[in-house]
This record gives structure tokens, C-alpha cells and sequence, in this order.
């Protein structure tokens, strides 16, 4: 462009003229600018010159092309601007250096010095140190969960946030605003749930990580029904985070809460605020009394706040809450005219914050035990859908079919989306979020019917895709389902349910190798996906694979702790792999799960016993016997203890209950009789042994100990004839023919004793020699 004007002027003998110097005009190093300048003589006449332009076609088209490129540039710069002035209605993105507490909202209480750190900081700090962290800030209204995220990341220079607005993002702007070539990005997504349905989280993560040079995600959400909102109608968006990097903010300590509200100057008592920083920084307690001491008017504005916020709106048009507010009055008009007024009470009162021509308001205001005398109501709701029908608001409608989808009311839902779609027919997600209240319905075609309308409008839809996978897999069309899986990983290879259903169709026909290529795939996108870890787990069992399998195994109870079934799982290939401490402490986390769980007290008693922790066994059976008292195997194994412990006195009472749960108990009996052996008393040991033979005649134990109580009462013909007996069972046991050697011996049998003896020698070598 600058050579095109050079070459016009020369052509108008301007240039030859302002570059000649003129006469006795110093030149040297020490003349000003000024005087540098080289000024003509004699300027050329204006009307002259415009003569010669026009009767010279040749300067008009160097004009032309001019003009042309100056138009061009300067449509360039004009794209650029409203592009980035839609990219800034879309998402906040701006250096850290340049980041300011004002930007993520933090209007109060913003000033370092009011600051309450908490250990949950320090740890944030930690897991950013790490390699493209995800962390999610849980925590109450209030509770410092933004101001959290700011201190962490404000010192990180080099970063840039990236915050997306709380709206519909289709998917082409997805892509313009993660375009950030290169640049290390902390994508931030405050208030989780108020993205349900309308920000496709994993697509937006997946464009960063091919844009950015670095990206951690870190994300906050109130605990309770918005964190339950989120695991049941976006369970995709916790997908992205492990469990192990959420971090729960705690509340203030009584101490920290009255320093924090000395250093703001407020008044401070036990009761006054809610231990959060929030209440303390708003000073919640005064803005009550505000609230309580408004007029009907400014109630009704912060009333109709509430509603829209119940019902996915989050952004506030002044417009729409004024005629909400008329709407409610309509029957009266004295009050119907008050809206200004109204309005300015509130915005005075700092409860409502106004701002180009759209209204704010802190969460805190808007809870229920806040705003105590209100309660969004069917007859508000309809209002609103009423209103919104009027205005052809497609995006109103959308959030308000998303607030009664996710109320499981499909019938309203639908009405309400349709709605939204014949408004705007482009509306990506409202027609998403019908097919699904569709899907729900059973109304397959209809479901259909709207992908296929969004293909139409976005044919690179991932989310799409991926919906007309997953109703094929549920209607068993295997084939069609992983090619439309396929498109959506083409699309969004981030995609994580994508690979996770793969994994089960595989898994379903046998195709071992390719499940395990998915699942690992569905885990490295999401490491806290439950489902993946544990189908992997199977397989790797399954396929013999034992090592593997406990790894599985293993994670999905770190993710999930309370998983009953994985820990028996991991508890039993722990005992097959003779692992008997690591069986043991996944018996301990079962009856830490529940401690009224029979079968896991019974394992973890056996391994104690087992391993010789015979306290803890004894304490162990107790707890079976308390949970069920006629669990005969507990009984007769806490006498086995205590008669290892040589506690006998209890032993014989656990025997002795066992045979009055089951009479006839041939091992009880004999382990009866051992009792009374070890204690002496012999003729009670005989009885015992005679039982426990009564009822078990092949019992060579119970023979052996018999012949030994007969030698000790020298009644050595009875021994010889138990001996035997207990020989013939079991041929092969040194102790019987140790003993009837002896018997023999004492008896006079002289030969058949050494004969035994012979034989007691030989396989007692044997069993050495094993």
C-alpha cells in the first residue's frame, strides 16, 4: 500500500519536489527533524492536479487499487475486532499477569490482606506443579471456591485463563475460542453444573490439548444438588477429574472467622455468619436485614432472580426480569408500575448489581435460607415459559426444557424444547436435549429424527455421533453403532465414552484384544473411569492375567472405597496368590463398609487366625457371633483360638455351644475331648473321643487320641484295638504306630513291638526327607 502512494505521488511530481533539499538549508548532525524536511518551492495548483488525476486513467486505477487494499485491511481489522468482541461474550481469556480478582467475579472481599489460607491452598498450588492437573473445587456457597482458584494460579505467569461463559457454546465457537496456539492455558470452569447441556466440556478440553502448549483444567462446584445435578445429567463432566484431585473446602475455623470479619470491620458472633468466607466478606447477615426490610417490589425482583436461576438461566436480561416482574402484578397495576423503583431499591441496596442492561446477583442471595419467604412455584415457571414463548427466546426455552429434563418431567421438557427449535431451527442443543428427553420417552425415531436434523446443521457434530452410537448399542446394531462410534472419535478422538462403549462391543463378541485397546484408551482420557477399570480388570482375569487384574482392581477401589464387590474380589485373588496381609486388608475395608457384614468378619477372623494374630481372631468370630449368635463355624473356630491361646475354661464353652446348636458335631466332640485332655481329665477326654467316633467312625484323630488316653489309664488292650483302627484309616501316620509300639511294649509284645517301632522309624524319615 505504501508503495502505491509513493509511486501516485511521484506520478504528481509531489515526491520528486519534497525530496529535493533546497538551497542553503543546513544538513548537518545537529539540525532538528524540522528542518530536515525537505519543503518545495513552489507547491502544484490543487485544481491543476485533480485535472490531470482525472483526465489520466492510469492514476485512477492506482487510486482504485488503493482504495481497495485499504478496504480490505481495514474489513480485516473489523473481522478481527468483532471476532474477538464475540469471543469475549463467549469466554473470558486473559493473561495471568493481567488477571484481577474482578474478572472471575470476586467483587468482595478481594483485598490479600482478608485472605483466609487454608491447607486445601497449599495443595491446589501442588497439584498444578504436576503434568496437565484436574482438579475440582468443591464447596458450599460461599465458601471461597473462585478466590481459592485465583490464588493458586495468580502468581503463574506465562498462563493464560480461559473461563467460558455460563451460556450456550455450540460447537464452531468451541473451536474459535480454544484456538490458543501454543500457550500454556488454564481452562477454568466456575460453577460446574451451570454447564449442563450447554457446553460440551470433554470436546472443549480436547480442542485445547491440540491447541495449547499446556492445559490444566481446573473446575468448582457447590457440593450437594448442583454436585448430583452434574454425576446425573453430565456424568461425562466429572470424567474429567480424579476423585484423588477433588478438593473439599472446608469450613472456617471460629478463630479464622472472627479474624477475617475484624480485618473487614464487621461485627462478629458465634451464630452470625455460616463459617464461609463468603458470608463474612458480603457481610450475609446485613444484607438479611436488607432483604427482610425491602419493600414487596424490590422482593419480588431478587424472588424472580431465584426462579430463573432454578431454572438453568443464569444470565439475567433486565428486559426479560421487567416484563416477569409486570407479569407477576398483572392484576395490579399500582404495583405492575413500580419496576423501576423496585429495582433501584435493590441495585441501592447492593443486592442486585446492573450492568449493561443485564442484572447480577450473588449466589448466597438466592439460597433458601436466604431468601425464606419464596419458593419458585408452577404458576412462575409457567409465567416465564408464557414470556419466553412471546419473545421467541430460544435460548430461555432451552435452559428452562434442560430444568424440567433434568426434573425427569419429559412431557414438559419436549414442549418446551420444541419450542426452542421451531424458534431457532440452528439451536444445536436445544435439539440435542430433545432427542435425549425423546430417547427417554422411548420415542426412537422421533430421537433420530432430531440428530439427524443436527447432522444436517453440523455434520462434524462428535456429541451426535456419539448419541446415534449409543442408541444403536442399546437396540444390539453392533455394526452401525461402531461406525458411528468411529465418526465421533474421527471427530474428537478425546472422546471417552466413545472408546468405553467400543470396549463393550468388542468385549461382547470375543474380540478380546481390541476391548483391552479401548477401555486403556476410555482410562487414559479419564483416569477415574470406574466402568473401564473394572470390564478391564474381568478381562485380564478372565485371560488369566492375575497381576493385571489386581491392578485394575485395585484403582477402581481407590476411585470408588466403598465398592464392596471389588474388595471380596481383590480379597480372594489375594488369598489365591498367597497374599494372605494385602486379603487381610481388604477384608478390613469391607467391615470398615459395613461392619454387619458376616462373611467378611468370618475371612478377616480366619486370615487373623492364620497368620497368628490370634487377639484379633477371637475379636473377629466375636463380631460374627454378634452379627448371627447361632453361626456354629464361628463358635467352633473361637474355640480353636482360644484353645491355641491355651485359654481352655473358654474353649470348652464354645465347644459345648456348638453341640447344642449342632448335636452329633463329630470335630466338635473332639476338639471337646482334647479340653478336657490338656486339662487332665482323662475319663471326660475317653468319653469325648467316644463320641466324636460314634459319629464319625473313620475319624483317626479321634482313634490315636483315644489309644493314647487308653495307654495313660494302662488299659493297654483297649489302646492297641484304637491303634489299629486309627492305622487302618491311616496307614501311613508315624504317631498311631509310635503308639501302638509302645502299647505293644507294655503289653510284653516284644516282636510286634520292634516291628512297629521299625515302621514308626521309616516314615518318620520319609516326612523328613519331604
Amino acid at each position: 500500500m505504501v508503495t502505491l502512494i509513493s509511486l501516485l505521488l511521484k506520478q504528481l511530481n509531489v515526491l520528486e519536489a519534497l525530496t529535493e533539499a533546497p538551497a542553503g538549508r543546513p544538513s548537518g548532525p545537529t539540525s532538528s527533524v524540522l528542518d530536515r524536511i525537505p519543503i518545495p518551492d513552489k507547491l502544484p495548483d490543487v485544481s491543476s492536479l485533480l485535472n490531470e488525476i482525472f483526465s489520466n486513467p492510469y492514476y485512477l486505477l492506482v487510486i482504485a487499487a488503493v482504495l481497495v487494499i485499504g478496504g480490505i485491511i481495514a474489513a480485516f481489522v473489523a473481522r478481527a475486532a468483532g471476532k474477538r468482541g464475540r469471543l469475549r461474550k463467549d469466554a473470558l481469556r486473559i493473561p495471568v499477569d493481567k488477571l484481577t480478582p474482578e474478572d472471575l467475579g470476586i467483587e468482595k472481599y478481594k483485598n490479600g490482606e482478608h485472605h483466609i489460607p487454608r491447607e486445601s491452598d497449599e495443595y491446589l498450588v501442588s497439584l498444578l506443579d504436576g503434568v496437565e492437573p484436574r482438579v475440582l473445587v468443591v464447596g458450599k456457597t460461599g465458601s471461597g471456591k473462585t478466590r481459592t482458584v485465583y490464588e493458586a494460579v495468580k502468581g503463574m505467569n506465562g498462563y493464560v485463563v480461559l473461563a467460558p461463559k455460563h451460556h450456550t457454546i455450540p460447537q464452531n465457537k468451541l473451536k474459535a475460542i480454544s484456538y490458543l496456539r501454543k500457550k500454556k492455558v488454564f481452562l477454568f470452569l466456575d460453577d460446574l453444573d451451570k454447564y449442563v447441556k450447554k457446553v460440551d466440556i470433554a470436546m472443549l478440553i480436547e480442542q485445547l490439548k491440540k491447541n495449547a502448549g499446556a492445559l490444566a483444567v481446573l473446575a468448582t462446584c457447590r457440593g450437594g444438588d448442583p454436585l448430583e445435578l452434574v454425576e446425573k445429567t453430565e456424568p461425562s463432566f466429572l470424567m474429567q477429574f480424579d476423585d484423588r484431585t477433588r478438593i473439599e473446602l472446608r469450613d472456617l475455623t471460629p478463630e479464622e472467622e472472627e479474624a477475617l470479619a475484624s480485618s473487614l470491620d464487621r461485627d462478629w458472633s458465634p451464630t452470625a455468619y455460616n463459617r464461609t468466607p463468603g458470608s463474612v466478606a458480603v457481610d450475609l447477615p446485613e444484607m438479611k436485614v436488607r432483604y427482610k426490610n425491602a419493600s414487596s417490589g424490590g422482593k419480588t425482583v431478587v424472588g424472580l432472580l431465584k426462579m430463573l436461576r432454578s431454572c438453568f438461566i443464569h444470565t439475567y436480561k433486565e428486559s426479560v426480569v421487567k416484563k416477569l416482574f409486570q407479569a407477576t402484578f398483572e392484576g395490579d397495576p399500582e404495583s405492575k408500575a413500580n419496576w423501576n423503583d423496585a429495582l433501584t431499591e435493590m441495585v441501592g441496596n447492593e443486592l442486585v448489581t446492573r450492568k449493561e442492561k443485564e442484572l447480577s446477583i450473588y449466589d448466597a442471595y438466592l439460597e433458601d435460607d436466604f431468601i425464606d419467604d419464596y419458593t419458585p412455584g408452577e404458576e412462575g415457571y409457567q409465567k416465564l415459559e408464557d414470556l419466553l414463548i412471546r419473545e421467541k427466546d430460544a435460548e430461555g426455552l432451552f435452559s428452562m426444557g434442560v430444568f424440567y429434563y433434568t426434573r425427569d418431567r419429559l412431557d414438559k421438557s419436549i414442549d418446551v424444547l420444541e419450542n426452542a427449535a421451531a424458534f431457532d431451527p440452528n439451536h444445536v442443543n436445544a435439539r440435542i436435549c430433545l432427542g435425549d428427553a425423546y430417547e427417554k420417552k422411548d420415542m426412537v425415531e422421533e430421537a433420530i429424527t432430531q440428530y439427524e436434523e443436527v447432522l444436517k446443521i453440523n455434520p462434524g457434530n462428535p456429541q451426535v455421533h456419539n448419541r446415534l452410537g449409543l442408541m444403536y448399542y442399546e437396540q444390539d446394531m453392533m455394526d452401525a453403532a461402531i461406525e458411528a462410534f468411529g465418526k465421533t472419535i474421527g471427530i474428537n478422538p478425546g472422546n471417552v465414552e466413545a472408546h468405553y462403549h467400543l470396549g463393550l462391543i468388542h468385549e461382547k463378541r470375543e474380540e478380546m484384544e481390541d476391548a483391552i485397546l479401548e477401555y486403556r484408551e476410555a482410562i487414559r482420557l479419564a483416569p477415574s473411569h470406574l466402568d473401564a477399570h473394572r470390564n478391564l480388570a474381568f478381562i485380564y482375569n478372565k485371560q488369566g492375567l492375575l497381576e493385571e487384574a489386581i491392578r485394575e482392581f485395585r484403582e477402581v477401589a481407590a476411585i470408588n472405597p466403598e465398592d464392596a464387590e471389588v474388595h471380596y474380589i481383590l480379597a480372594s485373588a489375594y488369598s489365591e496368590s498367597g497374599k494372605v496381609q494385602e486379603a487381610i486388608a481388604e477384608y478390613v475395608e469391607l467391615v470398615r463398609i459395613n461392619p454387619d457384614d458376616a462373611k467378611a468378619q468370618y475371612s478377616l477372623a480366619v486370615n487373623y487366625y492364620k497368620t497368628g494374630r490370634l487377639e484379633a481372631a477371637v475379636e473377629a468370630f466375636k463380631e460374627v457371633i454378634r452379627i448371627n449368635p447361632d453361626d456354629v463355624r464361628s463358635h467352633f473356630n473361637l474355640g480353636l483360638t482360644y484353645y491355641k491361646k491355651d485359654m481352655i475354661e473358654d474353649a470348652v464353652k464354645e465347644y459345648e455351644e456348638v453341640l447344642k446348636l449342632k448335636p452329633g458335631y463329630s470335630a466338635a466332640y473332639y476338639n471337646l475331648a482334647l479340653c478336657y485332655a490338656k486339662k487332665g481329665m482323662t475319663d471326660e477326654a475317653i468319653d469325648g473321643f467316644k463320641e466324636a467316633i460314634r459319629n464319625n467312625p473313620n475319624h483317626p484323630e479321634a482313634h490315636r487320641n483315644l489309644a493314647l488316653a487308653y495307654n495313660k489309664k494302662n488299659m493297654f488292650d483297649a489302646a492297641v484295638e484304637e491303634f489299629r483302627e486309627a492305622i487302618r484309616i491311616r496307614p501311613n501316620d508315624p504317631t498311631s504306630h509310635g503308639g501302638l509300639a509302645m502299647a505293644y511294649h507294655k503289653k510284653g509284645m516284644t516282636m510286634e513291638a520292634r516291628k512297629e517301632f521299625r515302621i514308626y522309624e521309616q516314615l518318620k524319615a520319609r516326612l523328613s526327607r519331604r
